[in-house]
């Protein structure tokens, strides 16, 4: 492994660069950082620059472009997740005589803020399709179905300080609201602890044990901790002191039994009875029984399901258009569980099936995977590495090859204007649209390069860095002002 060594002295190796021509950097600060970075012109093919790109490093959220590319391929533009309504039972004036289910197609955005400018209002739908089936009563239960995907709705490798957080919500067949609630705060003077004003949505069941202080700063410092399934949590660390409303967010632990409560609970104030009462099913059930048929008087008197309404999610692109310039975890996760199923997976896919379909997929396009160790798609857990050598090989790719060459480029944040590379880039000739990556000593970036009439594919990571996130944006735009001035200019 290449370290930064004395003045940090980051030769770029086989392009013809004499040993003057080096990127400096503060030695002492970069004292056992790791840096890789390629630079590769679309047209031609040819490397113009790298650094230690065949190394494995831990990638952050630049991890979500193997997802995202190969979601496009796999899936096609046009792929859009559906959730459905369906009823099972007899109906009769006016009476169903059995269940109302809700069928979880694995849509990550059902009800989501970054979708929809009235989030809730889905559910105003559904009520008026029950209505219109002449529906005034139901004799049974509001089921929903999550049992497309399986139980294990957040990664084994994930840090534990991380669940509970909104960042880390959980995987489920069913999704709803983006999986997360706010919290609304109000503190008191330093040292005091702060009093929690609401929940939103409101979640009755969840039961919060509030361990934060407030502290006089601007920063927020709170953090949930709790596990899927269960409705408690530890709120710890601080908050601004003196703030009359200070909103923090969360994960819903269960989006399926809450996304049946609701229902529930709409088509009460609806003015149609319900008689049974509402929960959630996670184990092989209705979802699949309805797409096969049910086998009815036989078995416990049953009839076929009847699906009688579908909700549509937005087109796949404009999805991957959110979880590039927001760096959406959650919507990348559902996206690795729909790989699995384009695979052949059998329901309910896991993380492990969508991760074996995707290494599978680039290898058959080409890619040397050989470096590549994948825990999940978002790039949250700590133990990803991928090589920036295989990275740059993904994105000539989908720059040369790809049929979806246009909706991925047109997915990437512009560098130094949008998304979470707006302050990147600034002082850097062209335009850029990267896809970057961070976490606690980890800062990435990867995309396209625009200058003049040429487009380059760069790649840069570094990892084991002490710096502040500022000042490690600075630096690493350093390194690609230097290869401009000495490769490019």
């Amino acid at each position: 492994m290449r370290i930064f060594s004395l003045m940090c002295l980051l030769c770029v190796f086989g392009y013809g660069l004499s040993a003057e021509k080096t990127i400096q950097l503060d030695a002492e600060a970069y004292s056992g950082s790791s840096l890789a970075y390629v630079l590769q012109e679309v047209q031609s093919g040819d490397l113009l620059a790298e650094m230690n790109s065949e190394q494995a490093l831990v990638p952050a959220s630049v991890a979500k472009l193997l997802t995202v590319s190969a979601a496009l391929e796999f899936l096609g533009p046009d792929k859009r997740f559906k959730t459905e309504l369906a009823y099972r039972g007899l109906l009769e004036k006016g009476s169903l005589k059995g269940d109302l289910y809700i069928l979880g197609g694995g849509d990550p955005s059902l009800g989501s803020e970054y979708t929809e400018e009235q989030p809730e209002l889905f559910l105003q739908d559904w009520v008026r399709a029950v209505k219109q089936l002449g529906i005034n009563s139901i004799e049974g239960d509001i089921i929903a179905d999550a049992s497309l995907f399986d139980t294990e709705a957040v990664s084994p490798y994930w840090l534990w300080e991380d669940l509970g957080n909104y960042y880390a919500a959980g995987v489920y067949g069913l999704a709803v609201f983006d999986n997360m609630f706010r919290l609304g705060l109000k503190s008191g003077v330093a040292g005091t602890q702060p009093e929690i004003l609401y929940l939103k949505p409101a979640l009755p069941q969840m039961q919060i044990s509030n361990k934060l202080i407030a502290q006089n700063n601007t920063k927020d410092s709170a953090y949930f901790y709790g596990a899927p399934y269960s409705w408690e949590r530890v709120l710890y660390g601080s908050i601004p002191a003196n703030r009359y409303e200070f909103v923090i967010k969360g994960d819903i632990p269960d989006p399926p039994a809450f996304l049946a409560s609701n229902l529930y609970q709409e088509l009460i104030k609806a003015g149609i009875k319900v008689k049974g009462s509402y929960y959630a099913k996670t184990e092989k059930g209705i979802k699949q029984a309805a797409e096969a048929f049910i086998r009815s008087e036989k078995s416990q008197g049953l009839t076929e399901a009847v699906v009688f309404h579908t909700s549509w999610s937005k087109p796949l692109p404009e999805l991957i258009k959110i979880i590039n310039y927001r760096s959406n975890n959650l919507f990348t996760e559902y996206l690795l569980r729909h790989l699995a199923l384009a695979g052949g997976a059998e329901a309910p896919v896991s993380a492990q099936d969508g991760l074996e379909v995707l290494l599978r997929f680039w290898a058959q396009k080409g890619v040397d995977i050989g470096n590549w160790q994948l825990y999940d798609a978002s790039g949250l857990s700590p133990l990803n590495r991928v090589d920036a050598a295989s990275l740059a090989e993904l994105l000539h790719y989908m720059a040369t090859e790809s049929p979806q060459t246009d909706a991925f480029f047109n997915s990437l944040p512009q560098a130094a204007l949008e998304g979470t590379v707006a302050n990147f880039g600034k002082n850097l000739p062209g335009s850029l649209r990267l896809k970057s990556g961070s976490m606690t000593s980890v800062m990435a970036y990867a995309g396209y390069w625009m200058l003049e009439e040429k487009t380059y594919v760069v790649v840069l990571f570094c990892n084991q860095h002490k710096q502040s996130a500022a000042r490690m944006r600075s630096d690493l735009e350093q390194v690609l002002k230097t290869i401009y001035n000495k490769r490019l200019k």
